[in-house]
């Protein structure tokens, strides 16, 4: 399934320049001078469905900002997860340790308001910590659904500028982000749970995450859907993409089963 951009594109003037920068990477002011804190709702119990949000690395959540808005003005209850990372806020530690945060996290999220059943969203690198987390849980049921956006499934190149930079003395993420690492190739080498449906979103003009480095053909059960004209970080904030996770997330909404106790995966 293949979407064309919305709006106008990058022209190459200052402003131009600077708008694609911005949709590639995020805003300065707006993500990477903030720190992880953010308003926590407390009225998750007003929501019928919940959405836990996981961002990408280096990054902060507030790249979630305006989609978590548009998400509850239009009934889902959303959670974002604060990963940590270098300075309390960049994202920067190992897919698994942030797996078993997630794991914290949900159980919070049942002791504290009974939320039992969830969909899970990742941007990138988050993809990657949602899809890990859903591989190796006993009970993958309570998920109802699962959105990648921009996510590596394949490895990225840009990994490799984690490398040249030093990052790679920091963080052990990229390494794991490279194509063919030790932890792309585990993934793929088991399809997500048939009871989970699975939108893996991603754009042709992305370049941090290449559209190659996103495509997951080898699981039969991630549904396709491709997006033109949008950056990395823009995937989390246009319009369209919106409507594309809105439209994903009633459909699954309405259609998933409800849960089976240790229902495990055929």
């Amino acid at each position: 399934m293949s979407f064309k951009p919305t709006g106008p594109r990058t022209t190459w003037s200052p402003r131009g320049l600077y708008r694609a920068t911005k949709d590639q990477l995020g805003s300065i002011r707006g993500i990477y001078l903030r720190d992880n804190s953010i308003d926590a709702k407390q009225d998750l119990h007003d929501f019928d469905q919940h959405v836990i949000l996981l961002n990408g690395f280096f990054q902060t959540r507030h790249i979630f900002e305006k989609l978590e808005a548009s998400l509850r003005r239009d009934g889902y209850g959303c959670m974002s997860v604060n990963q940590g990372g270098l300075l309390g806020r960049y994202n920067h530690r190992p897919i698994d340790d942030l797996v078993d945060l997630l794991e914290q996290k949900i159980e919070t999220l049942r002791t504290k308001f009974g939320v039992d059943r969830f969909h899970l969203l990742g941007h990138s690198k988050g993809g990657l910590v949602a899809r890990r987390w859903l591989l190796g849980t006993r009970d993958p049921a309570r998920c109802k659904s699962l959105v990648t956006l921009g996510t590596p499934h394949q490895g990225t190149p840009s990994a490799w500028f984690g490398f040249a930079s030093g990052l790679s003395f920091v963080s052990t993420n990229p390494r794991e982000l490279r194509p063919h690492s030790q932890l792309v190739r585990e993934m793929r080498e088991e399809p997500t749970p048939a009871s989970v449906p699975f939108a893996n979103v991603f754009s042709t003009s992305d370049l941090v995450s290449p559209a190659s480095a996103c495509r997951l053909s080898e699981d039969p059960r991630a549904e396709t859907i491709e997006v033109r004209g949008i950056g990395h970080s823009e995937l989390c904030w246009d319009p369209m993409v919106y409507g594309i996770i809105r439209a994903w997330l009633d459909r699954a909404s309405s259609t998933t089963s409800p849960a089976t106790p240790n229902e495990e995966t055929p």
